[in-house]
């Protein structure tokens, strides 16, 4: 994950965010662009790695970091839940 930018990085969890939260379009072409000067197929990869982070996570290895982004320096944004519907699976996302 290290050889993307911040900026890559920042788009690819909108991306992945708006995916997995099955919001449509997951990226306007319209207000994305030209807001980051990324299309989607720049931040596809990103965040495709991003997701098997997600899958692959082994709960004890992330506690720190959970733990530091649930403070409300960092917006408490390791306590935003995904919610899950019955249909949806992190692996049929697609990209």
């Amino acid at each position: 994950m290290i050889q993307y930018s911040n900026n890559v990085l920042a788009s690819a969890a909108i991306y992945l965010v708006h995916k997995i939260r099955r919001i449509h379009p997951s990226w306007s072409q319209d207000q994305m662009v030209s807001i980051t000067g990324l299309n989607e197929i720049d931040i596809r990869t990103c965040a495709k790695e991003m997701c098997n982070l997600l899958k692959d996570q082994d709960q004890k290895q992330f506690n720190q970091i959970r733990k530091k982004f649930s403070l409300p320096k960092y917006l408490e944004v390791s306590k935003i839940r995904i919610e899950k519907r019955p249909s949806q699976n992190l692996q049929t996302l697609p990209y």
